[in-house]
């Protein structure tokens, strides 16, 4: 299993609480009183079966499937920001810690 996209985006999610949230993911959208956030994945059959998969749709062996990694309640929320690229810095931190 593999991301499709690449590098999710970074996302932050202010809560009515005032908490804040960051979440790493290719998109998000509301879906009945929820905001579902997805990362995009390829995946084998049967990795498919043990991931959230969200929507319907082509179930093929790695075609890109959008996988939720957050389900907030829209009532939570007070906003979302981001979508936002990850610097050249960042994404060589991120490397540094995959291989330690």
């Amino acid at each position: 299993m593999k991301l499709a996209v690449g590098v999710p985006d970074r996302w932050r999610v202010t809560l009515q609480s005032g908490g804040v949230i960051e979440i790493l993911a290719d998109g998000y959208s509301k879906e009945g009183d929820d905001a579902l956030f997805v990362v995009f994945m390829t995946a084998s059959y049967e990795d498919q079966a043990a991931l959230p998969v969200v929507g319907s749709g082509d179930r093929s062996e790695h075609v890109a499937r959008p996988v939720l990694v957050a389900r907030i309640p829209l009532r939570d929320i007070a906003s979302v920001e981001g979508g936002w690229d990850w610097s050249e810095e960042e994404l060589q931190r991120l490397r540094n810690a995959r291989d330690d």
